[in-house]
C-alpha cells in the first residue's frame, strides 16, 4: 500500500497526469489488493501537455484511490475544449466503472462538485501559489472543512483543514502492532 500525507505536488509537467499519473490497475477487480491513499495532499499548478483535454492536469488515474481532506486546484491541460475538467482529476482506465475513486472532504476544481461526502468546488484561497505558498488565507472555504472525525483533527485541536497544511501529520498503520504478552 502507498500513503501520501501532508504533501504538495506542484509545478510539474507531463503528457498525461501533470501532477500524478497512476498506471497499472492492481485493485480487487484484478486480484490485487493495492490501496493508494491521499490524505491532506495539495495538487496544484501542474500541466498535462498531450492526449487532448482528457490528459488530467492534476491527476490521471488508472488505479483506485482513496482521497480525503485534499485539494486539487489550478491544474491545466494544454488543450482548451469546452468539455475539459479544468485540469482537475481525470479517472482513466476500465476499472473506474467497477471501482471508482473514493473521495471525501476534498476541494476539486471542475465543472461540478465531485461525488462523495463533504466535497466542494471553491477557490481554496492559497496564500501565494505562484511562489509555492499553499497555506490557506483567512476566509478560505477549506479551513475547518475536512473530515470531522477526531482522527483527522488539526494540530490546533480544530477540525481538519483541506490540503497539505491540514491534519495532525501523524500517520498510523494498523496493519501490525505487538502489544506484548498478557498476564
Amino acid at each position: 500500500n502507498v500513503s501520501l500525507t501532508n504533501c504538495i505536488i506542484s509545478d510539474n509537467e507531463s503528457a498525461r497526469g501533470g501532477g500524478i499519473y497512476m498506471a497499472g490497475y492492481m485493485g480487487p477487480e484484478s486480484g490485487g489488493d493495492e490501496i493508494v491513499i491521499f490524505q491532506n495532499v495539495t495538487i496544484s499548478r501542474n500541466t498535462a501537455t498531450g492526449y487532448g483535454s482528457k490528459s488530467g492536469g492534476g491527476m490521471y488515474l488508472e488505479k483506485p484511490i482513496t482521497m480525503i481532506n485534499s485539494i486539487i486546484w489550478d491544474n491545466v491541460t494544454s488543450f482548451d475544449y469546452s468539455y475539459e475538467y479544468e485540469g482537475g482529476m481525470i479517472p482513466g482506465g476500465p476499472y473506474n466503472e467497477q471501482d471508482p475513486p473514493t473521495i471525501a472532504y476534498s476541494n476539486i476544481a471542475g465543472d461540478s462538485i465531485w461525488f462523495g461526502e463533504g466535497n466542494i468546488n471553491l477557490d481554496p484561497l492559497f496564500t501565494n501559489s505562484s511562489n509555492g505558498e499553499f497555506t490557506l488565507q483567512e476566509g478560505s472555504p477549506c479551513i475547518d472543512a475536512g473530515d470531522p472525525n477526531l482522527f483527522y483533527i488539526d494540530s490546533d485541536d480544530s477540525r481538519s483543514d483541506m490540503g497539505s497544511t491540514g491534519g495532525s501529520s501523524i500517520g498510523i498503520n494498523f496493519a501490525y502492532y505487538d502489544f506484548g504478552a498478557k498476564g
